[in-house]
């Protein structure tokens, strides 16, 4: 797993996600993972356009909130 490497590799980690991921379906979040390999987890978050990959049924772009996780050792 992506966050044990770098926590044993004592280097920072930078994760980006969106609201309404699949990790929120299936009642995890990236900050309480995170939190098991990191002792800082900072949370900064903005708005932005998805794009639907294509959308053959609907807009192209939807709104998000996009958070980014930078994880420290």
């Amino acid at each position: 797993m992506i966050y044990a490497t770098a926590a044993d590799a004592r280097v920072p980690l930078v994760i980006s996600y969106p609201s309404g991921g699949l990790l929120g379906d299936a009642g995890e979040s990236v900050s309480e993972i995170a939190r098991q390999y990191f002792g800082n987890v900072r949370t900064l978050s903005y708005n932005a356009n998805h794009s639907t990959m294509g959308a053959s049924t609907g807009a192209s772009k939807k709104s998000a909130t996009e958070s980014l996780y930078v994880c420290l050792v």
